[in-house]
């Protein structure tokens, strides 16, 4: 009888926690994709990819079939209006094994969100971009 009281009160503890949980309103750093804004760099050279979201921190280099390049949390710049903006030097930089701040002086502060984002870059063997998606963003 001792045990299923004891049953009894852990289930409803239980219950009463899963209620709370989904009566808590949502996190409030909310996720955007950018899919739709990065269509632009469908059909141009992978290294205008690079001048958005500066040096893939994985990749796979061209080959017969094409390559994949990467970025892992990635800092992405947008307007307002949610346009993709370009934020890095072209891909003639030295590449650095951590992310850095992209320089941004030349847009006004006002007019942009900087978000980290996840980005997947496919090409074709030629280093044209066939693919491209810029999801789970967070601004911070």
């Amino acid at each position: 009888m001792m045990r299923l009281l004891a049953l009894s009160s852990i289930l409803s503890s239980v219950l009463t926690l899963a209620a709370c949980q989904s009566a808590t309103p949502a996190a409030t750093t909310a996720t955007t994709n950018h899919d739709a804004a990065a269509q632009f760099l469908l059909g141009q050279s992978a290294g205008e990819a690079m001048r958005y979201f500066g040096h893939p921190t994985q990749g796979m280099p061209p080959s017969t079939i094409g390559a994949v390049l990467a970025w892992q949390n990635t800092y992405v710049v947008t307007s307002t209006a949610g346009k993709l903006l370009p934020a890095y030097p072209p891909p003639s930089a030295s590449p650095d094994s951590v992310p850095k701040p992209p320089h941004l002086a030349h847009y006004d502060p006002n007019t942009i969100v900087l978000e980290r984002c996840r980005v997947l870059v496919e090409t074709d063997a030629n280093f044209i971009t066939t693919r491209v998606q810029v999801q789970d963003c967070t601004a911070f």
